[in-house]
């Protein structure tokens, strides 16, 4: 079985899963979720997945990106990422800076 579903998400909840592209208000996002289930996996016990959304738009300012479509992928907003990454390392390195990479964020 496979399935698309829209789940929209505000900073308390999940409000409302549609199966077509909802409208929506301040403050919420569009969660793009596909499901593929094996149909041998229909049965007991209960199945558990966990899902993390994590901001795409961090590092990067979309001022000035002109989005065709509602739905970005994740591989879509790491080409974003590093492009603007790339404009910024060649605009320092013009500019006299010597660029190095960061270290790794310590948890």
């Amino acid at each position: 079985m496979k399935e698309t579903i829209y789940l929209v998400c505000d900073q308390n909840q999940v409000d409302r899963m549609r199966k077509t592209l909802p409208s929506v208000r301040r403050g919420e996002i569009i969660v793009k979720l596909s499901v593929d289930i094996n149909p041998k996996a229909f049965g007991r016990p209960t199945i558990a997945k966990e899902i993390y959304v994590d901001d795409w738009t961090k590092g990067i300012d979309l001022d000035d990106v002109e989005f065709r479509k509602n739905i970005i992928t994740a591989e879509e907003a790491e080409i974003i990422r590093q492009k603007r990454l790339d404009k910024m390392r060649e605009i320092l390195q013009h500019q006299g800076y010597i660029i190095t990479e960061p270290e790794e964020e310590k948890k």
